[in-house]
């Protein structure tokens, strides 16, 4: 723009209001009542329960022997962005699943084997990334990945968001449902584990710059 950063907030008609310490005790919280509601009357409205409650974990699922954790945010990138910054990809070039060592041994998977882990809805391909701080029997994967340098439109994978998002594993059957916001979970899914050779349908470039950063001149 041709400014420096205080010359462009002098231009400004925006403004934030300052933080103001104990605001509540003038406007009291923001609840119907004004108050701490420790049960909420929001909830008990629209014929929730209105206490915090516990819900018993699902029966096991034959051939899901693994559980399955997603929504991993990734330093560097902000959701579903910034994956066509070059200096930012370099960081992170592949999408990653954590798992534990034990975890790594009894499926014969070494740090960087590309896996596939599925659910009863679908998969994603991941690169290995074998961690000590991961617990047995956990897997852990990022949020939102896509490659801009892959071929563009829903024929072609969306950018391999088919491929790589955990969005493709995300159960909404009732017993793997929030009920009272009607989002998936985003742990416990019960979840399978397979070694393969290569990510399904990569480009050719994205392949070559395994690694690290990417060309991010996108296919047509």
């Amino acid at each position: 723009m041709g400014k420096t950063f205080a010359e462009f907030v002098a231009d400004r008609d925006d403004s934030i209001v300052p933080p103001q310490i104990r605001k509540y005790r003038k406007t009291g919280f923001a609840t119907p009542s004004g108050k701490v509601e420790l049960k909420s009357s929001v909830l008990e409205d629209l014929g929730f329960d209105p206490l915090p409650y516990f819900r018993e974990d699902p029966a096991p699922e034959p051939g899901y022997p693994l559980t399955l954790f997603t929504g991993e945010r990734e330093d560097g990138f902000f959701h579903t962005g910034h994956r066509h910054i070059p200096e930012l990809r370099a960081r992170t070039p592949q999408p990653l699943a954590f798992l534990s060592p034990g975890t790594a041994r009894g499926f014969d998977v070494a740090e960087g084997d590309w896996i596939r882990i599925g659910t009863t809805v679908g998969d994603v391909d991941l690169m290995a990334s074998v961690r000590d701080s991961m617990p047995d029997g956990l897997v852990r994967i990022p949020h939102g990945w896509w490659k801009p340098e892959m071929t563009r439109g829903l024929a072609a994978g969306l950018s391999g968001a088919l491929n790589y998002a955990d969005a493709q594993l995300c159960r909404d059957d009732p017993d793997y449902l929030d009920r009272e916001q009607g989002i998936p979970h985003l742990k416990g899914v019960p979840c399978s584990l397979t070694k393969i050779d290569t990510p399904r349908e990569v480009d050719a470039e994205a392949m070559e710059h395994a690694g690290r950063a990417p060309s991010l001149t996108p296919a047509e």
